[in-house]
């Protein structure tokens, strides 16, 4: 949460978006809000209808980051690869 409020909160150009894989939707559910989570959450049954289950293939361990661009490319991988771009994309917006 720390790095999400530091780097990401503010950021007009990117958005944090929780996809769960939980089976238990409302223990994933529970747990997201007792986080406190600001953003928001994408279940396991809408991933499909959200669109990121094509960004679930392969190996992956959780949690996964991805960033996104507008055009769904993936532009980064691996929390710290993410968060350094981020920080790049706020330097280029300055």
């Amino acid at each position: 949460m720390k790095q999400y409020n530091e780097q990401v909160a503010d950021h007009p150009l990117v958005e944090m978006i929780h996809v769960s894989l939980d089976d238990d939707e409302k223990a994933a559910e529970s747990w997201a809000a007792k986080e406190n989570f600001p953003w928001p959450t994408v279940m396991k049954s809408k991933l499909g209808r959200s669109g990121f289950d094509s960004y679930m293939s392969g190996r992956f361990g959780i949690p996964n980051y991805k960033l996104i661009n507008k055009d769904g490319e993936v532009v980064a991988e691996g929390k710290g690869a993410v968060f350094q771009k981020v920080a790049e994309l706020k330097k280029t917006d300055a």
